[in-house]
């Protein structure tokens, strides 16, 4: 193993790290979380008995990278460490991701166990239920847009990933249209420039997280707006 960080770690620690509280305010389209409600599907252990002073419908969500803030300073005081001393990880596999992005070049040899993962008896039925759950949610949405003045009538459904990507009706000033959105009406959007040049007029629309409630509300505000502008 090196002794320094590895080149990729080196590149991404000049990117700003997510950060879980910024995804969930206001009604935020940007981010593709799970569903809390598919969380109580699940059998938790003991360990999420709400004694880790994080909500339990938090503790199994994306996080800040290095883990819920909550969490980590809770283990530093129990631990007598510093805060910026705890990363938490979701699991084995993230942790050695983790490793594997800080400390290990092209060409080091790496020793792993076989096999690496261990069978999960209960994965196909839950994934049948995911899917259930989040067609119904991207049905639901496809639904709202069809009435929606925001965006062209010509879209893909997705037919997997948590989000539409739609292309803003013509005359409309993305960037203009995005930042009054956050600001006037506490939505929240990502303009579709930050992933290629050719995309400069889309907005990306993530169903996942949202409630429909939200969803339809989230959308009758850009309505809204995109009435005034």
């Amino acid at each position: 193993m090196n002794t320094r960080i590895s080149k990729r770690s080196a590149v991404a620690q000049g990117f700003a790290p997510f950060n879980s509280s910024s995804a969930t305010h206001g009604i935020n389209f940007g981010h593709a979380l799970a569903d809390q409600v598919m969380f109580a599907e699940l059998p938790w252990p003991d360990a999420f008995d709400g004694r880790t002073g994080v909500a339990p419908a938090d503790l199994p969500q994306y996080t800040d990278a290095a883990g819920l803030p909550e969490l980590r300073t809770k283990l530093a005081l129990r631990y007598g460490v510093r805060h910026d001393q705890v990363m938490l990880t979701g699991g084995a596999s993230q942790a050695l991701q983790l490793l594997a992005d800080g400390w290990i070049d092209p060409g080091d040899v790496v020793l792993t166990e076989d096999p690496s993962y261990l069978q999960s008896r209960a994965l196909d039925s839950h994934i049948t239920r995911l899917r259930e759950h989040y067609r119904a949610k991207r049905d639901g949405v496809h639904r709202l847009l069809q009435h929606s003045r925001i965006c062209e009538p010509e879209y893909s459904v997705p037919s997997g990933g948590f989000s539409f990507w739609v292309q803003l009706t013509a005359g409309t000033d993305p960037e203009r249209f995005i930042e009054a959105a956050s600001r006037e009406h506490d939505v929240h959007l990502i303009n579709g420039r930050n992933y290629g040049p050719r995309s400069g007029r889309h907005v990306r629309l993530c169903f996942s997280y949202l409630p429909i409630s939200l969803i339809e509300q989230g959308l009758e505000r850009l309505d809204n707006l995109h009435a005034k502008l």
